[in-house]
């Protein structure tokens, strides 16, 4: 799905295979991937275009999907990171506040990332994954509620 603004700043919902390049959601069922994708999307910056300032409090994971970003210290110290699609994606400038302005050089896709959202994600995904009722215990064959009357 996308999204065109007047801006001209494109917005899409990722897909699954971006969201298992994320070591946090990477063993997530398709299932799973699915909901958590349909709260994100992707964005796609321009060349130059600021993705995050220094000072920035704002609660986000910045991951760049594809593309060139320069990280811009207020010492004057820069530091060059490029992304292809093979790669696995890793939070950009997670310190708050920000230490770095984020720039693009050339087009870059990228996610903000809630923070909060995404840890409260891979909580209630945690818990439906182990979570083991009473009730899933008992089967209807024969050798399944011979290994429960066992127990």
């Amino acid at each position: 799905m996308k999204i065109e603004c007047m801006d001209m700043i494109e917005t899409r919902i990722p897909d699954i295979s971006t969201l298992r390049r994320i070591k946090v959601t990477s063993e997530l069922p398709e299932n799973h991937l699915i909901a958590l994708a349909n709260r994100l999307e992707v964005l796609t910056a321009r060349n130059k275009e600021l993705l995050l300032e220094i000072g920035a409090t704002e609660k986000t994971s910045l991951y760049i999907i594809k593309g060139k970003v320069s990280l811009n210290a207020s010492d004057g110290k820069t530091k060059i990171i490029t992304v292809d699609e093979s790669q696995e994606l890793k939070p950009v400038a997670q310190l708050r506040p920000c230490i770095y302005d984020v720039k693009a050089l050339g087009p870059v896709d990228y996610m903000k990332i809630d923070t909060q959202q995404f840890v409260e994600f891979a909580q209630i995904t945690e818990t439906s994954v182990t979570d083991i009722s009473v009730h899933s215990l008992f089967a209807h064959d024969d050798e399944d509620e011979s290994i429960v009357n066992q127990l």
